[in-house]
């Protein structure tokens, strides 16, 4: 069962936000893991490429990152 924050419909990122918070997400990735098989961190470090990613392309098509209703149906189907 997935559960929910109420952050799951929090305010949207303008693309300064996007911009201003880009390295801290960037640092965890860039950090040596030591070879470290650890399935937890593994899964830390694969949502922070995410992130990453997706701020990266917020900035490059100058546009805003979203939240709301279509983002919990999207993490509600991938559970089900």
């Amino acid at each position: 069962m997935t559960h929910y924050r109420q952050s799951d419909d929090g305010p949207d990122l303008t693309l300064a936000q996007c911009a201003a918070i880009l390295p801290l997400p960037q640092e965890i990735v860039d950090q040596p893991q030591g070879g470290s098989t650890d399935p937890l961190l593994q899964r830390h470090i694969g949502d922070a490429c995410q992130l990453v990613v997706v701020l990266q392309l917020c900035i490059e098509k100058d546009v805003n990152l979203l939240f709301g209703w279509h983002w919990r149906a999207l993490r509600w189907a991938s559970a089900v």
